[in-house]
């Protein structure tokens, strides 16, 4: 007999979410590849205890995998983005790289945030031309990946060019798409010049933060 099924469950690796069931999910998710279907056969200890003696029999169907990270800057979970489509290659944005970031949706977790725009925004990042939320998940995304990004201090995710220059919600959850960036020229490449206006361009950007 079936004792439950959770189709479409989303689960974070350690996060003892499926009770004692968790540490044989764990074990076999970690070495399972997407699309992959792994049975298990689990003693009472790894399955439901003394609830269901004699253990039971877990099928997993692996459908999708997200990198979930932790970018924000005092790293206290208030900054997550979720990798929802892997990017090229492993270079991401540097400082001073030009970025083309889609914005698609913002949303409250449920709803729309009123006044949102979807727009396609071209910066550099760090040099403070968007909100802090958008300027941590460019840094921290490669071409062509596509990020849900979840905020609970809507304060760093005000940005007038989306419309959305005040917020009142208690969280923000946005779509993105890093399209395209321009790779950072390496200090240490850079002619004598180059050097020169890098670091005068730089300071300007400290002073007007």
């Amino acid at each position: 007999a079936t004792i439950e099924e959770k189709p479409g469950l989303e689960y974070i690796l350690g996060s003892g979410a499926l009770g004692p069931l968790s540490k044989a999910v764990d074990k076999a998710l970690q070495g399972m590849k997407k699309g992959e279907v792994a049975e298990l056969t689990c003693t009472e200890e790894y399955a439901y205890g003394s609830e269901k003696p004699g253990g039971a029999t877990v099928t997993l169907t692996l459908e999708q995998m997200y990198e979930t990270k932790d970018i924000s800057y005092g790293k206290d979970k208030t900054l997550i983005k979720k990798t929802i489509v892997e990017g090229e290659g492993w270079d991401t944005a540097k400082d001073t790289a030009k970025v083309t970031l889609n914005v698609e949706v913002a949303t409250d977790g449920a709803s729309a945030l009123p006044g949102f725009s979807s727009q396609v925004l071209e910066f550099n990042v760090g040099n403070g031309e968007v909100c802090d939320a958008l300027e941590f998940a460019a840094a921290d995304m490669k071409k062509r990946e596509k990020a849900i990004l979840t905020c609970s201090r809507p304060s760093i995710c005000a940005e007038e060019k989306l419309g959305l220059k005040t917020i009142s919600a208690e969280k923000v959850v946005l779509t993105l798409e890093m399209q395209d960036f321009e790779k950072a020229k390496e200090t240490h490449s850079m002619s004598e010049e180059e050097k020169v206006e890098f670091g005068a361009a730089q300071k300007e950007v400290g002073s007007n933060l």
